[in-house]
């Protein structure tokens, strides 16, 4: 679970400094997904919902990463042909 005040908190002396949870990347969340996954396969149905929500958020992630390729894609096609009507 995240913890709100851990901002304001200050680390235990020699505590590694976690990142921000803007930072989390999607390399980051495979790898939570992959550890859930076996989890699930270990211990039970108990840590099914961990890898729900870690493979919701790789989808999500994913999808939006898609977007954004197909957002360039589109909008590079529009520069394209303006430069080209104007010339």
């Amino acid at each position: 679970m995240i913890d709100p005040d851990a901002e304001t908190r200050r680390p235990a002396r020699g505590a590694p400094r976690l990142r921000k949870p803007e930072e989390i990347t999607l390399a980051d969340l495979s790898h939570g997904r992959d550890l859930a996954a076996c989890l699930v396969l270990r211990f039970g149905e108990k840590f099914l919902p961990i890898f729900e929500r870690l493979d919701s958020e790789c989808t999500t992630r994913e999808r939006r990463e898609d977007m954004l390729l197909r957002a360039r894609q589109v909008a590079s096609g529009v520069i394209e042909r303006r430069a080209g009507a104007s010339a």
